[in-house]
């Protein structure tokens, strides 16, 4: 049973035979408005919509991301360092909302949507890792 929650920002994968979370999916900073499983393809979408940006199209209540210095290793291939450290600021572009529900490491990849979106799930046996939504466009109001 898939469940989608607008403040939680995430969709949790409920095992109904003992009513506990098995786990969480990233909605990018964004709030589940739909869910809709697709059984032939073992795929579930969902469509979710961002407080963070304007009609306009502008983006609000941004800040410049803390990111974890694992999550740096990992992308450029580095081993993973037993200390936990944040990288300066000034050495990324990342941003993330000031309200957001989860810190940027919760899910162990920095993914902020900076819009509205359709997200797309698939279930596999043997799943490609490596294959993670791109960061969004979101810019924090103190960087430029």
């Amino acid at each position: 049973l898939f469940t989608g929650a607008a403040e939680r920002q995430e969709i949790t994968l409920w095992d109904i035979r003992t009513t506990t979370a098995v786990y969480d999916l990233s909605t990018g900073n964004t709030n589940v408005t739909n869910l809709a499983w697709d059984c032939v393809r073992n795929t579930l979408y969902a469509t979710a919509e961002c407080d963070y940006v304007l009609r306009s199209g502008d983006y609000y209540d941004y800040r410049i991301a803390r990111m974890p210095q694992f999550l740096i290793d990992e992308e450029i291939g580095a081993d993973r360092d037993s200390d936990f450290e944040y990288i300066d600021e000034d050495e990324h572009d990342f941003c993330w909302p000031r309200t957001a529900f989860h810190e940027e490491d919760y899910f162990g990849y920095l993914y902020d949507a900076g819009a509205h979106v359709l997200l797309e799930y698939k279930f596999k046996e043997n799943p490609d890792t490596k294959i993670l939504p791109e960061y969004g466009q979101a810019w924090a109001e103190d960087r430029w």
